[in-house]
């Protein structure tokens, strides 16, 4: 394969995946707009959980956030087509060969400048997005101090966790032959499971405080659960997520005796005690089913898989000039995957929202299970649907392509059908 058919085959995945991309943000935006012709009495489930006014807001706050995703794609296309057709990889590469006679120092220097340019505009989008879009639907809490504080944050985190691997990737290269992509993935699998580990008490803190759980009845609800459950975990905490944003949310977060509950506080302001322990055991859920050590496994074989596809590529001399580099070489190989490893994944993407989604009924069904009820969380599942003003009517072919969680109204349903199958009372909550 030769160099124009190279650029021929990347220009044909990143535009397919532009278009699809932009036919499902469109076709979200017609139903959204259908809907709104329509009002609140076109879906049975809508008609019975919205009024109109609270259907509208979440119409239009949907409506909003299509429109600004169609908008950040575009950009996004645009900035890489720029990068790749005008070579600009190779243009760092040639700054720091006449600038540094060091192998490691040119390396580090082209991987982290292309990546900072792919980055910058990605901020500026994440600003629009909080202090316009989420400000006028009444979201953001954030001010520019703290955004910047997040940034800066992140950036450093950054910086201390790539750094190092990055650096010792090119010497595993240089120093280990052929199999260098296996000491690699090695490598980098080991840090991710250290970051995993690490994250509850060193990385989350530096984003957001956490306090216990003060002692009161839905602390012991929690306890009870937890103890009727077998599940370990070293202590129950509250989240000041009300400081970035008002959406709600909880997980589990660590591995073994290191696991925490965390509940952010807007979830507590939202949900009824008994809604929210029926939140907490559908997370337990996914530590009971073992789904994140699974998640873990899995990831781990995906990433043992590109590192060997790596390896192979690193010996596909053609690919490299492409992108303007002047020969093959780890650092460039490493830019590249920035620029392939989004039109590979996405067309991957139904695959694990599928074995998302049945993770997520099966941690449904455990919490359906201990709670004895499934009305707590369809409850729970609907207020916070309904505060979050997440789409009310997503187009199906939208929801199969990128949601990580079935729909509410289709959890709600396999809820009531193993509620009828069990002989329970299936009322509608």
């Amino acid at each position: 394969m030769d160099n124009n058919q190279i650029v021929i085959l990347y220009i044909t995945l990143l535009s397919a995946e532009f278009l699809f991309s932009l036919l499902l943000q469109f076709l979200n935006l017609h139903k959204l707009k259908q809907a709104q012709i329509s009002g609140p009495y076109a879906e049975e489930w809508v008609r019975e959980h919205y009024d109109r006014e609270l259907f509208s807001t979440a119409l239009v706050y949907n409506r909003d956030r299509t429109v600004f995703s169609i908008l950040a794609l575009t950009i996004n296309i645009i900035l890489i087509f720029w990068l790749v057709l005008w070579g600009i990889p190779g243009i760092f590469e040639d700054f720091f060969i006449h600038l540094f006679d060091s192998f490691y120092i040119v390396g580090i220097g082209t991987v982290f400048s292309t990546a900072f340019l792919i980055t910058v505009p990605g901020i500026a989008l994440r600003a629009y997005s909080v202090f316009v879009i989420e400000e006028r639907h009444g979201f953001n809490r954030m001010n520019c101090r703290l955004f910047i504080q997040d940034i800066v944050k992140s950036g450093f985190l950054t910086l201390i966790l790539a750094l190092p691997l990055s650096f010792a990737i090119l010497w595993l290269v240089r120093s280990l032959g052929p199999m260098w992509w296996l000491y690699s993935f090695m490598l980098t699998a080991l840090l991710q499971l250290l970051i995993a580990f690490v994250f509850p008490v060193l990385i989350a803190p530096l984003f957001y405080r956490f306090t216990p759980l003060e002692d009161g009845p839905l602390k012991e609800r929690l306890q009870v659960l937890t103890d009727r459950t077998g599940f370990i975990f070293k202590s129950i905490q509250v989240i000041d997520g009300s400081r970035r944003s008002a959406h709600s949310n909880a997980f589990f977060s660590g591995f073994g005796s290191s696991r925490r509950i965390a509940l952010f506080d807007t979830l507590m302001d939202s949900l009824s005690n008994e809604q929210i322990e029926a939140v907490v055991a559908h997370e337990l859920g996914h530590a009971a089913l073992r789904h994140t050590i699974r998640q873990v496994v899995s990831s781990l074989f995906i990433l043992f898989g590109a590192f060997a596809l790596l390896g192979q590529m690193l010996n596909w001399d053609g690919l490299f000039p492409v992108f303007g580099f002047q020969s093959a070489s780890v650092y460039a190989l490493l830019v590249i995957v920035l620029f392939f490893s989004s039109p590979v994944t996405f067309w991957l993407s139904p695959l694990a929202s599928f074995f998302s989604r049945r993770r997520e009924y099966a941690a449904d069904a455990f919490a359906q299970e201990y709670c004895g009820d499934y009305r707590p969380l369809a409850d729970g599942l609907v207020k916070l649907h309904q505060n979050n003003k997440s789409n009310p009517v997503p187009h199906p072919l939208y929801s199969f392509f990128h949601f990580s969680h079935p729909t509410v109204p289709e959890r709600i349903a396999a809820m009531k059908k193993r509620s009828l199958e069990s002989g329970r009372d299936t009322t509608s909550p």
